[in-house]
This record gives C-alpha cells, structure tokens and sequence, in this order.
C-alpha cells in the first residue's frame, strides 16, 4: 500500500495546501495512508487537521531573518532534525514525500531523498523560500502557482498547477458585507491600523453620499490574536459619529467560507493561500503585503496580481488617500470591478479540476509508472 508524508508549516499557507492535498489523494485512492511533519513549537491552530489524522513532530527551527545565534542554533537543530526525519520515515515507510515549503520540510526532504523516497513540491509563492530552493535539487516535479517562480527552480521540473486551498462551499448569498478585513497572522496590527484609518477617512469624504443615498457601510474585520479589542473600540467610536456605518470584529473566524460569500470586497495580506481563495471565489481584493516578508514574496504575488489586472496593491508606507480611493473604487467603479471579475474568470477557466486534484492525480499517475 502506497504512502504519503505531507510537511506542515508555521502558517496557514502550508497547512491549508497539505490538508487540501491530502484530502484530493484520498479521493483518487483511500487506501492511501496520509501523515503530515510539523515542527514541535508551532503557535498557528492546526484545527484544520483532523484529531484522527497522523502528526509527526521534529525539532525544527527557522534560519532566515534571525540572528547570528539563533542560526547557529537552527543549524544545530537542522542536524537533530535530519535524524529525526529517518526515524520517522523509518517507522511510517512512505512512498512519496511532499513539501509545501518552510524549514520543516528541508530535513524531511532530505533525508527522504537520502532514502531514495520520491520528492514532490508545491510551492504557492512567486518568490520560493530556501528550502524549497534547496529541496528542488532533488524533487521530481514542483507544481507552481506563479509564472514567476519558474526563475528560481529548474523550468523542466515546473508544472503551472494553481495552488491548493481549502475546500469551501460556496452558496450564492445576498453581498451584504461591503468590506471583509483578514488582519492575518502576522503583522496583523500594522494592516489592522491601515485599514481602521482609510475607512475612517472614507466615512469622512463620502458621509454625503452614504446619507442621501440612505446606505450602510458593512464591514467585517478579522484582526488576528490580541488586537481584538483595541480594533472594536476604534469602531465603536467611528459608529457614534457615522450612523450609517455598521461593524463586526472577530479575532479568528472559522467559518470564512460563510463571510466570503457575503462579501463585495476583500482587503488582505498577499500569502498564497489567502490569494488563491480569493482568486477561485472571485472576490476582488486590495492586498497589503507584509512589507519584511521573506525574499519580499509577498509584495511579489501582490505585483503579479496587479500587473494581470487581477487585483489591487497597496504598500504599507502607501498613503491613507490612496487606501481610501482604492476601496471606494472597488465599491463603486464597474468598470474596474468587471474587468477585474473578466481576468478572474478567465483565470479559474484554465482548470477544469481543482489545484489539489490535479496535484495529487499528477503524482500518483507519476508514481504508478
């Protein structure tokens, strides 16, 4: 019976794709046994993870943007890890070895390689970390999201697959919600107060218009853990003095799909994940790239959206104006929101079968050969 060992991640945007992939295997095949490789400190909730599901955990730690000690430490920990990938490869007997990128999946990776397991990856960014750079050495193929990303990985393993998301339900509602906020995991106060401002000016400049028109102005802002509160207050105090203005704010919500649906417009981050379901569901966005990410890969997704028409940019140190014409914009503008709508379309007309089938169909096929 055929085995597959999926790497976990510190965000979202691993955890979600391997849990998609995961489950596309078991569609084609369930007899396969599926188990993921995480780190053993990992903060984000990983409740997408059935509790039935296999976890196995290695002492792994991060290398890029940290100091000269704590590299040290991550290479010290790197070797500690490699071992404690053979015994786990040992032990589960995998056939096939996926990376969706980040530090966990290097010592995985490469002990696989060592072990003559066949190595897959599954890289969403249009910019690939180091260990995927690395990984990519030895992997057979490498589904990519970006047209991008084929500068940084040999161009004969890259296959243009889409990246995978969460399995969402999507019914068709009434668009209620004029703005969906996702502050993200990282960095979330910075958007959080970016966004809290530009509306606070829209308010302002368009109170005319919202009144006479008789229209309110819905939001829902997910502002990430421990700014929950700070970012309800601001908007309390925003509804005192605008009536037309209505609010919700969650620290987390687990039933985005719901939201999603219901939303005219999103303003989010520029992960692959969070790309990617906006990109399949159709919702226009506005992206706030983290301004330090790594190999600035964020600004980089957001730049190709941008250039295909697919999406706004907005930079950090952009100014509040700019924020604030952008949403109206996409309130408002039609022409803009179909041309918009008209790429994205055309975009999720190129599959016929989600990203996560076809990576897992193209990697079992591969490995029946």
């Amino acid at each position: 019976m055929s085995k597959v060992l999926i790497t976990l991640g510190a965000t979202g945007g691993h955890i979600f794709p391997a849990v998609a992939i995961s489950e596309a295997i078991n569609k084609v095949d369930d007899k396969i046994e599926v188990a993921f490789v995480n780190a053993y400190k990992t903060n984000i909730k990983m409740s997408a993870i059935k509790e039935s599901e296999k976890i196995y955990q290695i002492n792994s730690l991060g290398f890029m943007g940290k100091t000269v000690f704590e590299k040290i430490k991550a290479l010290f920990f790197l070797i500690i890890s490699i071992m404690e990938s053979v015994k786990i490869i040992i032990n589960f007997k995998p056939n096939i070895i996926i990376s969706t990128g980040g530090f966990v999946s290097l010592p995985v990776c490469f002990s696989g390689f060592m072990m003559n397991k066949k190595i897959y990856i599954v890289e969403g960014n249009s910019v690939p970390g180091i260990a995927n750079k690395i990984v990519s050495k030895f992997s057979k193929k490498i589904f990519i999201n970006f047209d991008e990303t084929k500068k940084y990985f040999p161009e004969k393993k890259c296959y243009k697959t889409g990246f995978p998301i969460r399995n969402f339900e999507i019914k068709k509602s009434k668009k209620d919600i004029d703005i969906l906020i996702l502050g993200g995991s990282q960095g979330s106060k910075i958007i959080n107060s970016i966004s809290c401002e530009a509306l606070n000016l829209l308010l302002k400049e368009k109170k005319d218009i919202y009144k006479s028109s008789n229209i309110k102005l819905n939001i829902v802002h997910q502002t990430g853990q421990g700014d929950m509160e700070r970012i309800k207050q601001y908007y309390s105090n925003l509804k005192c003095d605008f009536g037309f203005f209505d609010f919700q704010v969650f620290d987390f919500i687990k039933n985005l799909d719901e939201f999603y649906s219901k939303s005219k417009i999103l303003i989010t981050r520029a992960g692959a994940s969070t790309i990617c379901e906006s990109q399949n569901l159709n919702l226009p966005c506005i992206f706030i790239p983290i301004k330090n990410s790594t190999s600035n890969h964020q600004y980089l997704n957001a730049l190709e959206l941008k250039n295909n028409k697919m999406g706004l940019l907005h930079e950090e140190n952009d100014k509040t104006e700019e924020l604030t014409s952008k949403i109206y914009s996409l309130l408002n503008d039609d022409k803009l929101l179909k041309q918009i709508n008209s790429n994205l379309n055309k975009f999720n007309g190129k599959y016929n079968l989600s990203s996560s089938q076809i990576i897992a169909k193209e990697i079992l096929s591969n490995h029946e050969k």
